[in-house]
């Protein structure tokens, strides 16, 4: 994915708009919305990224998902 890809390289400027794009384009791609989330998390904007996860959930039962949730929820970045 292009904005994981960004992400890595820190180039956060270009991963968000490029987690957007993916978003949008696959919508029910549950790993788009993980990896955005997460993304999101860790740039301090929690709630973001909480709705985020909860999109990934609700379309794949993850333990994974589930674990960064709740990291997520208590404001420790995943």
């Amino acid at each position: 994915y292009l904005g994981w890809s960004c992400e890595q390289a820190n180039l956060n400027d270009r991963a968000e708009p490029a987690y957007r794009k993916a978003v949008e384009l696959a919508p029910g791609d549950a790993e788009i919305h993980y990896f955005y989330g997460r993304f999101l998390a860790r740039r301090g904007l929690w709630r973001e990224g909480e709705i985020e996860v909860l999109k990934a959930l609700s379309i794949k039962d993850s333990k994974e998902y589930t674990t960064v949730l709740d990291k997520i929820r208590r404001k420790d970045k995943p």
